[in-house]
């Protein structure tokens, strides 16, 4: 058994440690500073280093300017405005996934009195930033390391397809987030269609995003997760959940001048950069193409996108969210057993989806919901026993610590009629 030091005895320091050898420090900073900084090379691209094919997008100058590109058409979709989230004089700002940064330093001048911070894989932002925006190399998909509810704003564009799990991301958001603090995910989504709403399927631009999504979601990367996010953001304890969607043009036929304006825009970073950073590393590691096979196949999508007249659009969208004001309310499961309900409830919003999933593992089905003044409301069908067995469990799990009560009510139900029970 090794020796134990107990908390007031003097540690022996080791001589022949290198605690102090500088030469050794240099060495540790340069290891560091190559697990970052080297990038690694692929088909004439460079990819992040840190966390190496976590995010299969290159990150050298070509994809920054289109990144930069499309932070333009973003702005352009929302009149100027940085976000469709309604601020109003936020602290703290998370941008994840910031890319090249611009994102965060424009918000960081709108609200000059906010700390700013931008997160992502690869060192790639410019070192002269305004005074109150630093940027952080980290793994958005790994426990953060920031204290819980820092911010008042989290903001999150084009990250769909290198989160994997998307519940854990999202319940993560919400507890770094406090009470009332506000989230909105925006994303490209990854289908076409012409403005009467019909697409060509023999066409080379169907084809190729027929492949791109067959590729990407066999590797469970899925890049269109615009009809997911609603539910996912309910899951996660978020209210006030909204979704939008716009029309982007892809070129400048629309008669609209803003319309036109936009879909010139989006067709320079589509056709210029697009097309080869998305599909290039996913298409040669995952989908078993060889390089000059996808040059090809850009080649011939390239020229039907600029020689073919065509009304085809694409949809930015975003989902905005709220964490709950009041934290202090709590979520309950019930389970009827004849004329008696058996209720479990936790006071720890966060995990509501949680429960819910385990809870069907147990036969207990059923809802819960945010209402519009801050409560929660839920009901559960399923027997007593099997309530029993899942608080027994619940407790003794680590994700639920402390569940406030198991408690029965006599009801008087109408047949039909939902009943449910609200829980401080």
């Amino acid at each position: 058994m090794a020796d134990q030091v107990t908390p007031n005895e003097l540690i022996e320091a080791d001589p022949d440690s290198d605690e102090f050898d500088l030469e050794s420090i240099d060495s540790d900073l340069t290891s560091l500073s190559s697990s970052i900084y080297n990038y690694k090379y692929e088909n004439g691209r460079t990819y992040h280093a840190y966390r190496s094919g976590s995010y299969v997008l290159p990150n050298d100058q070509a994809e920054q300017d289109r990144l930069n590109l499309l932070h333009h058409v973003f702005r352009l979709c929302l009149n100027g405005n940085l976000c469709r989230t309604q601020l109003t004089n936020p602290q703290k700002i998370l941008d994840v996934g910031t890319g090249t940064g611009i994102w965060a330093m424009e918000i960081g001048d709108e609200f000059p009195s906010a700390e700013v911070i931008g997160t992502d894989l690869s060192p790639i932002q410019p070192g002269w930033v305004p005074p109150n925006v630093r940027f952080i190399i980290d793994d958005a998909t790994q426990e953060w390391e920031f204290p819980k509810e820092s911010f008042d704003f989290i903001y999150v564009r084009g990250l769909a397809g290198s989160i994997r799990d998307w519940p854990s991301f999202l319940e993560q958001c919400y507890r770094h987030l406090r009470p009332g603090g506000k989230i909105e995910l925006s994303e490209c989504r990854t289908h076409m269609e012409c403005d009467d709403g019909t697409y060509p399927q023999d066409s080379f631009t169907f084809k190729w995003i027929a492949e791109f999504n067959k590729i990407s979601h066999s590797h469970g990367m899925i890049f269109d997760m615009f009809p997911n996010f609603e539910g996912l953001l309910r899951n996660a304890a978020f209210e006030k959940v909204e979704i939008m969607e716009e029309v982007c043009p892809i070129g400048t036929w629309p008669k609209d001048k803003r319309l036109k304006e936009i879909g010139r825009y989006f067709r320079a970073q589509f056709l210029d950069g697009a097309v080869d950073s998305y599909s290039l590393a996913l298409f040669t590691r995952f989908g078993g193409w060889s390089r000059l096979e996808v040059e090809i196949e850009h080649h011939h999508l390239l020229n039907t996108l600029q020689d073919v007249p065509s009304t085809e659009c694409i949809h930015p969208s975003w989902i905005l969210g709220r964490q709950v004001a009041d934290p202090k309310h709590g979520f309950l499961l019930s389970a009827r057993h004849g004329d008696q309900t058996c209720c479990v409830s936790s006071s720890r919003h966060s995990s509501r989806d949680f429960t819910q999933r385990k809870a069907n593992g147990y036969g207990v089905t059923g809802w819960v919901k945010n209402t519009p003044d801050g409560k929660v409301e839920g009901e559960a069908q399923g027997e007593e026993e099997s309530v029993q067995k899942l608080l027994q469990d619940v407790n003794q799990g680590p994700r639920l610590a402390h569940v406030v009560k198991l408690e029965k009510k006599e009801i008087d139900t109408q047949e039909g009629e939902s009943n449910f029970v609200i829980l401080r």
